[in-house]
This record gives C-alpha cells, sequence and structure tokens, in this order.
C-alpha cells in the first residue's frame, strides 16, 4: 500500500532526510492512526482513506525535519482531516434532508399547479443529473435509487469510500444547485 499512493507523487524531489522521515512514520503509526481514526468514523475504509489523507499531508509539508514531535502531528493532522469529515458528512445529509423535504413534502390532492411545478423539478433534475460525469451519475444513482451504502459503492466500483463521498457530496451538491 505504501508504495501506491507514494509512487502517485513526485517522491524524488523529496530529499533523503523528508523521505526517510515518512517511511519511519508510515512504519511506526499507519496501523495505529487507523485504528484511532477507525474508533471515531466507526468504517474501516473511511479510517484508511483519512490516514492516507494524513500521510499525503505530511509529504507536502517543507517543514517536517523542524518538527519536535511527529507522532503528535501526525495524529493532529489525522483528527483535523477527521474533524472536515465530519462537516462534509453533515453538509451532505443536511442538503439531501433539504431536496428530500422537497420532493416528498405531502399534499393531500396535487393541484394543476403542484403537478407542473414537480414537472419542471424533475426535468430540472433531470438536466443535472445528465450534466454529472459518468462516475457521479452512477453513485448517486447506486446511493439514491438502489439504496447501497458507502462501502456497498466502493467495492461495487472498485474505487475508494472516500471517493464515493467526494463524488456523491459534488453529485448532490450540484443536482440541489439547479433545483428551484
Amino acid at each position: 500500500m505504501y508504495n501506491t499512493w507514494v509512487d502517485r507523487l513526485n517522491w524524488n524531489t523529496l530529499s533523503d532526510t523528508h523521505q526517510d522521515l515518512i517511511a519511519d512514520l508510515f512504519t511506526r503509526y499507519r496501523d495505529d492512526l487507523i485504528r484511532f481514526l477507525h474508533r471515531r468514523v466507526l468504517c474501516r475504509h473511511t479510517a484508511a482513506d483519512l490516514a492516507q489523507d494524513a500521510f499525503l499531508r505530511l509529504l507536502r509539508c517543507e517543514r517536517l525535519p523542524e518538527i519536535a514531535n511527529l507522532r503528535a502531528y501526525l495524529f493532529t493532522t489525522a483528527n483535523n482531516l477527521l474533524i472536515d469529515h465530519g462537516r462534509a458528512q453533515r453538509w451532505q445529509s443536511d442538503a439531501l434532508a433539504s431536496v428530500e423535504a422537497r420532493a416528498l413534502s405531502p399534499e393531500d390532492t396535487p393541484t394543476p399547479e403542484t403537478t407542473v411545478l414537480g414537472r419542471e423539478a424533475l426535468r430540472r433534475f433531470a438536466v443535472a443529473f445528465s450534466e454529472l460525469p459518468h462516475r457521479c451519475r452512477q453513485i448517486l444513482y447506486l446511493s439514491r435509487f438502489e439504496g447501497l451504502n458507502h462501502p456497498q459503492i466502493a467495492q461495487r466500483l472498485e474505487i475508494s469510500v472516500r471517493t464515493v463521498e467526494d463524488n456523491l457530496k459534488r453529485a448532490i451538491k450540484h443536482c440541489t444547485h439547479n433545483l428551484p
């Protein structure tokens, strides 16, 4: 796993000291970091994605060799990513609840006006849905129409849970932006 995400970066541009620090941190703390994150998000895939993001942040940190307590810095970075993840999840839930509330508000009998408005909203949604990139459309469809959860979607599409979350967030934001 170490080589797969490190290979995507320009590893050769880092100093030997920086490379050694990252390799040592990864070897010593990766499993502990994933356990730490897993206890908070309750999803092993999300925890692994957040841990990977924390290490990527360290790779981009130019002052890394100057930091006195690298373990604390790594865990603080991961905790900040966890907070960002939680905010994104809440935003996504709120956006979805808003869309569902608008779409599912009960009416005793639909009037011709509400029927026309509903058709217009459906047309706008269809246009917004068709504007999404293929991957976003797939993920939104699997999530909302087939009822799959994030790990199930990730497994079916052979992508990370984090990719599912990011694409679903993008899709919901795009579709809600285009609704009245």
